[in-house]
């Protein structure tokens, strides 16, 4: 959630890639996964199959805590981590074997809904020790949308501005004891493996327990006309908030915020040109029901 200026670019080529698999001894494989903010390779260790992660920019991936909360969860819930470097720049990591969520979620939402509750729950329960070591949500997100305030926001876009900054208010005013969270929790993070449910590439914060699945409330974000957010939101509410014990109306607020910090307080460009910004409305409005 913080701004990416003054991080420094790493090279994650494939000849970085093979000098970090020559000093950690790995065999390593093709690149399986290639976005703006990492790569990821397959190899070959003492330990077995790996994922060799490579990170773009030294300070953007905040390895830190989600090494630190991945390696605080019982075996079997979330992906292993058997090493990372001084500038958490590569980590090596379990490889895992199965079907992510969000594939299954093509054929089957109610199954691939239900997985995701499941490991919410059990993430839920988890005792992590050293909370504070886990940057909170609230203040960063109170942050930008003081940062926007100040910056100015178009007049005909001030109304929603202020009803998400008054909701956010409203949400850290009566917010439940905070606990560590994923915070990334979704489909896509989400692999189903022969032994069960299993929880990769996490952030690691520290929140209202209704953050953790209030976006995933409406994920994935395509073709969010109003009718479709109202019957995905009513088709997930219930399921989700008995995972996390939050109230339905409350993970449609933290998701209202955070779509509003999105569009309103982070983007670039014309927020009336943001892909979210569609949705926006609808969802500050189901937020402010009940």
């Amino acid at each position: 959630m913080g701004p990416d200026h003054m991080k420094l670019n790493v090279s994650t080529d494939d000849a970085a890639a093979a000098r970090i698999a020559h000093r950690w001894n790995l065999t390593l494989s093709d690149c399986v996964a290639d976005t703006p903010r990492a790569r990821v390779f397959r190899a070959t260790g003492a330990q077995g199959d790996c994922a060799l992660k490579l990170y773009r920019k030294v300070g953007a991936s905040g390895e830190g805590a989600a090494t630190q909360f991945l390696r605080a969860l019982p075996d079997g819930l979330g992906v292993r981590v058997y090493r990372m470097n001084t500038l958490r720049t590569a980590v090596l990591m379990e490889w895992l074997d199965g079907t992510p969520l969000d594939v299954i979620a093509q054929t089957d939402m109610a199954q691939a809904t239900a997985l995701l509750a499941q490991v919410a729950h059990d993430i839920g329960k988890v005792q992590f020790r050293r909370q504070f070591a886990y940057q909170r949500v609230a203040p960063l997100l109170f942050a930008d949308f003081a940062k926007a305030a100040k910056r100015g926001v178009p007049d005909d876009l001030a109304a929603y501005f202020n009803q998400a900054r008054s909701l956010l208010v409203h949400l850290i005013d009566t917010s439940p004891p905070e606990r560590v969270i994923h915070g990334d929790l979704g489909f896509q993070n989400v692999m189903l493996t022969p032994g069960g449910p299993r929880a990769f590439d996490p952030k690691g914060w520290r929140a209202d327990p209704a953050v953790e699945l209030a976006l995933s409330m409406i994920r994935p974000f395509e073709d969010l006309d109003p009718d479709t957010l109202s019957q995905r939101i009513a088709e997930r509410g219930a399921v989700f908030a008995d995972a996390t014990g939050a109230s339905q109306q409350r993970l449609i607020q933290w998701a209202a915020v955070s779509i509003a910090q999105q569009v309103l307080c982070r983007s670039r460009t014309d927020p009336r040109d943001h892909p979210l910004y569609p949705v926006l409305p609808s969802l500050l409005a189901q937020a402010a029901q009940g």
